[in-house]
């Protein structure tokens, strides 16, 4: 920004230009523009070109934020220019990125985050309690709810010979009804075919959810590989028709599920068979 770029070669033959731009021990931090001006070029004709760059860092995106306030057509990159749903932020989310939450009680479900070979790495944080103008955050999952009515699962988590991360904190999961046909995880469905899934549920709660399996959370891994962390969850009164009120973890064929629980609460959860607060079952033995 301080200086103009440095012509290194110049080569009007095949149209190749190099330049250095910054100093030796790398960029300047700012906004760079490049101009392009054509030579040799007949008036009124256009000239196509390319731009490759090296040495090149790209700086952290700003976090994505969620008000009931927001815009479709907004970025969703500064409080004032929030997105007015859960899953535009998470379709417009980068890798890494993270989604703030305002406080408050969101309508929605089947929030689908799904990693594949095309997109292979996918991480993504989201935390509620955060105050209207997003100044700050409180430490309290009632204040940011997300409501079901009964119409599906609320998170689904899928990954296939990839990796997906979810990090969740200081939100209220409810309402959630499985699927017919899956009929798993009322709030939370995460399966591992062949890659693997990172889930982190840190001080969440988890409040009347219904599956056939897994009222509340489904951890599924067949080829791959589950890792869950849950710490100062709430898990109470979800319901499983059949296996884990609260939690089912199911391992199949050679897959894993490995899962770590600090500090849960678990209370009032039903399960028709097996596990009312938490079943775990290995198909593989």
């Amino acid at each position: 920004p301080s200086a103009a770029a440095v012509r290194t070669r110049a080569d009007h033959t095949n149209n190749v230009e190099q330049v250095f731009v910054g100093q030796a021990d790398g960029l300047e931090p700012g906004i760079w523009t490049v101009i392009v001006t054509k030579y040799s070029v007949p008036s009124g004709e256009l000239q196509p070109f390319s731009l490759v760059a090296s040495g090149l860092q790209q700086a952290p995106l700003p976090p994505l934020y969620v008000a009931p306030s927001g815009g479709e057509a907004n970025s969703g990159r500064s409080p004032s220019d929030a997105l007015p749903s859960i899953q535009q932020a998470l379709d417009y989310a980068s890798d890494g990125d993270e989604i703030r939450l305002a406080q408050g009680t969101w309508a929605g479900y089947g929030f689908r985050l799904t990693a594949t070979p095309v997109h292979p790495y996918v991480s993504v944080s989201l935390s509620g309690g955060w105050t209207p103008d997003f100044s700050t955050s409180v430490d309290d999952p009632a204040l940011t709810t997300i409501n079901a009515s009964r119409q599906g699962s609320i998170f689904i988590l899928h990954a296939t010979q990839a990796t997906l991360r979810l990090s969740l904190s200081r939100l209220t999961l409810t309402n959630g009804l499985a699927g017919p046909d899956l009929g798993q995880g009322g709030a939370i469905r995460a399966t591992a075919d062949d890659g693997t899934v990172e889930l982190t549920l840190t001080q969440n709660r988890f409040v009347s959810n219904e599956g056939e399996d897994g009222g509340a959370i489904h951890l599924t891994a067949t080829y791959g590989s589950l890792f869950a962390t849950l710490e100062r969850n709430e898990i109470t009164h979800n319901r499983a028709s059949h296996e884990g009120g609260g939690i089912r973890m199911y391992a199949n064929n050679v897959g894993r599920v490995i899962a770590t629980l600090i500090d849960n609460t678990f209370a009032n959860n039903v399960a028709g068979e097996f596990g009312g607060g938490v079943h775990a079952y290995s198909g593989s033995g």
